[in-house]
């Protein structure tokens, strides 16, 4: 075949590939939206078109080959604002609704009962159609349409029942209280058990809550104590039991919610018509119970912190009642007490709920029990016990041993309170070798929580002690000799054994914390000092007083500048300056009541020479302590090799 020849075949070919190309191309500009362009000139004429040359072809088909279809771009997905025109279209419109109706509705049954169409037992009769009617809707728009608007319906149908039972027991009497109460329980625990056929648990807590409300609902005045929380009880047992499969958590938590309520109510209701140890104990007695019932009925995640927070329920009723009825509450608080710790002992690692069951719950108790008890014996004997069995799991339990020794070291600091409130020096003495032996405790287990009760004995100590003092008959005491002086000198000393125990060391201390040792620092410095003061105030004479103040304070004054110094503590050292001057001034401002001439020239010479230190001191830098830098001013040292000549002497 000729050359020429090959070419046209070549061309033919070329031409109905390029076609073959160009209807892809719009093929693909069509799916995927965009316009077509117009038709583009043809490469090839029908006759004059000169035949491409083999070279050429290349880039025809570069030119020819379509452009890759690019995918649409999606639309940014719109945030999730909240709709309020769905929120009011859906919540408010039928809120509105159901108040117009009822308000239309109540408006037509006043004026029928007004022209005595409408006598009490028709009027009851058509409330519970009514519920019937709302309830058979809701039940249909929950079949049919939406679930959500069915629930309200079926709330709103429960609400009605509620108030048309009350309106047939209490207030027309057309039925008993017990019938209405049946009534409007039997109406929530329809619409509780629809709710646990469905799994919805909005319904059942809404179903709850109506079974809860239902003896406020129906009874114009309160009654028995002991039947409404018997009542109260059978709901939540129940409820727990229904529920203790299904983890619904809002729902268990609303449980311990109306227990509160009915506590409260049980409480705050006349006891007239219950007496006897049941009904006096029957608010605790009935948090037991339910403590029980949420062992017995609720799964093991949260049988504990069910268990947990109806036994703190049980303390608070135990706490509110003991207060106003002055019963001695021993045997409640040993079992609420007890069973606190073993509840605590199933839980693992949450924190919160440990705190609660090993040192809330018992607290709880044994205030309770301390304010009940009329004898301080039985009061005294019960911290004593509590702080034995805390210790004694404090030595058994590593793990939760710092619950334990805070519970200890509380209790027995309440024991000694209740058993030597009336002898204020033993009290005093009981409570500084209290301080003294948990501060040795915190020393060796490093359990930074003891600082709470040592801080609380010692500040209560240190308190009773100053109201000592000046007690005694003025100059007619020896000072530093009498028992008020001992008590304050073992106060100063558990202060002082304190501070070195929190003090910062290299390897790390008990607490860490500079500012906290500095405080506890400075709090036994000051108790110290004003001790030290109270004794010189008014011991041998009142000249011999007014010296030995004058003295003291600058002797403590120049100590304390000579310990900042030697610290480097700048707090100290403007203390010692301020006592310092102060001494100066009584020197010479105060002197002048002294009768006795020697004492006023001795006092003003002392003074002057103890301030003429000062200000020498003061002349001269602080020595920088070991580790500390250098001041700026200071002369670099030569370094390692370098002749360096002799100093200035």
């Amino acid at each position: 075949m000729a050359d020429e020849q090959r070419i046209a075949v070549l061309e033919q070919h070329v031409r109905k590939l390029y076609e073959q190309i160009g209807e892809l191309k719009e093929a693909l500009r069509a799916r995927a939206g965009g316009a077509p362009e117009s038709a583009p000139a043809p490469v090839f004429a029908a006759e004059p078109a000169p035949a491409p040359r083999l070279e050429e072809v290349p880039r025809v088909f570069a030119r020819a080959a379509p452009e890759p279809a690019r995918a649409p771009k999606s639309a940014p997905a719109p945030t999730a604002d909240i709709d309020l025109e769905k929120l009011f279209g859906r919540y408010g419109t039928i809120a509105v609704a159901s108040l117009a109706i009822l308000m239309g509705v109540g408006t037509f049954l006043s004026w029928a009962i007004e022209h005595g169409l409408l006598g009490p037992t028709v009027r009851v009769v058509l409330g519970f159609i009514g519920a019937g009617i709302v309830g058979a809707v809701g039940l249909w728009v929950r079949e049919k349409r939406d679930v959500r608007f069915g629930n309200v319906l079926l709330a709103l149908s429960l609400a009605i029942v509620h108030v048309d039972s009350w309106a047939a027991g209490p207030y027309l009497q057309v039925i008993s209280t017990v019938t209405a109460l049946a009534i409007a329980a039997l109406a929530s625990a329809a619409l509780a058990a629809l709710a646990l056929t469905s799994e919805e648990r909005t319904l059942f807590a809404i179903g709850f809550a109506g079974a809860m409300l239902a003896p406020f609902v129906t009874a114009r005045e309160p009654g028995s104590v002991v039947l409404l929380l018997t009542y109260g009880w059978v709901v939540i047992a129940l409820s727990l039991f229904a529920i203790r499969e299904r983890g619904w958590r809002p729902a268990l938590w609303l449980t311990v919610v109306g227990a509160a309520v009915y506590v409260l109510a049980a409480a705050a209701g006349p006891h007239d018509n219950d007496t006897g140890w049941a009904a006096t104990h029957a608010p605790v007695l009935f948090a037991f119970a339910c403590a029980a019932a949420g062992l017995l009925f609720s799964r093991d995640a949260l049988r504990s912190k069910l268990a947990l927070a109806f036994l703190l329920l049980a303390c608070i009723a135990t706490f509110g009642y003991s207060i106003e009825a002055r019963s001695v509450e021993v045997v409640v608080s040993l079992v609420g007490t007890i069973a606190s710790y073993l509840i605590a002992r199933e839980l693992e690692t949450d924190e919160r709920w440990l705190v609660l069951g090993n040192v809330v719950v018992p607290l709880g108790f044994l205030f309770a029990t301390i304010v009940s008890a009329g004898d301080r014996s039985i009061a005294a004997l019960a911290a004593a016990a509590l702080t034995a069995v805390a210790s004694l799991l404090a030595w058994e339990d590593e793990e939760e041993r710092v619950h334990h020794l805070f519970v200890a070291a509380i209790a027995s600091g309440l024991a000694i309170l209740t058993w030597l409130i009336d002898y204020d020096t033993r009290c005093v003495g009981a409570l500084v070798l209290h301080a003294a032996l948990f501060t040795v405790v915190l020393r060796s287990t490093r359990v930074k929580e003891l600082l709470v009760p040592i801080f609380l004995g010692l500040m209560i100590a240190s308190g009773w002690t100053f109201y000592l003092l000046p007690g005694r008959p003025a100059f007619a005491y020896t000072p530093f000799a009498t028992i008020p002086s001992l008590c304050a000198l073992g106060v100063a000393s558990a202060w002082a054994y304190l501070a070195y125990t929190l003090r910062p060391a290299p390897r790390g201390s008990v607490a860490a914390d500079d500012a906290l040792a500095s405080i506890v620092s400075a709090l036994a410095i000051g108790v110290a000092f004003l001790w030290v003061r109270q004794e010189l105030a008014d011991a041998w004479s009142p000249d011999t007083a007014s010296f030995a103040l004058i003295i003291y304070y600058a002797v403590a004054g120049l100590a304390l500048i000579f310990a900042g110094r030697m610290r480097n503590e700048g707090l100290w050292r403007v203390v010692g300056l301020g006592l310092a001057f102060y001494a100066g001034y009584k020197a010479l401002a105060q002197t002048f009541t002294i009768n006795a001439v020697g004492l006023r020239v001795s006092a003003r010479i002392m003074v002057g020479a103890f301030l003429a230190a000062v200000a020498y001191w003061y002349r001269t830098p602080p020595e920088p302590t070991p580790g500390e830098s250098l001041p700026d001013s200071a002369p670099q040292v030569a370094s390692a090799g370098a002749s360096a000549g002799p100093g200035p002497l």
